[in-house]
């Protein structure tokens, strides 16, 4: 569910910057809210997550030790997928930025002309980026069925014993 937020989140502000093109830009005002308010929502995910994974072992009593195993394989099977999206995310960043600087070295005497080549490059790298995110899902949610799996195959706590 946090990881649907975000991805609303992330997706509202993105078409709230493509939707204000340039003729309105953001003041700094918005800008900085907007950026204090999804470093926010980050740091309480890596809360969430570190909490979480603090307590889930301790479930399974005498198979706590499982149970973390398969917490760690869980995390680096999650951190492979995440490095790939983000590796495809900076291409996309690198691409937005090379067809921008196109933009800008064309001798376009008309601004209009410019900055609509400009929105379109930023308009790519939105697609491009959601492109990489919906790449991973489907390892990602690998990485949780096997972890799944390991967990189930675990000890857990006797019916009954609390």
């Amino acid at each position: 569910m946090l990881r649907r937020l975000g991805m609303i989140a992330t997706t509202a502000v993105a078409g709230l910057g493509l939707s204000i093109g340039t003729a309105h830009a953001l003041s700094a005002a918005t800008t900085l809210c907007v950026r204090t308010s999804r470093a926010a929502f980050r740091s309480c995910q890596v809360r969430c997550k570190a909490d979480f994974q603090g307590v889930l072992p301790g479930c399974f009593g005498p198979g706590s030790t499982c149970a973390a195993k398969c917490q760690t394989d869980q995390n680096g099977c999650g951190d492979r997928v995440a490095d790939v999206r983000a590796s495809c995310q900076d291409d996309c960043i690198d691409k937005r930025d090379n067809a921008i600087a196109l933009c800008r070295d064309r001798d376009l005497t008309d601004t209009a002309a410019e900055a609509s080549c400009i929105t379109a490059a930023r308009a790519d790298a939105v697609i491009c980026r959601q492109v990489c995110r919906d790449a991973a899902v489907e390892p990602q949610r690998a990485c949780t069925v096997i972890a799944n799996g390991c967990l189930e195959s675990c000890a857990s706590i006797p019916p009954g014993a609390q």
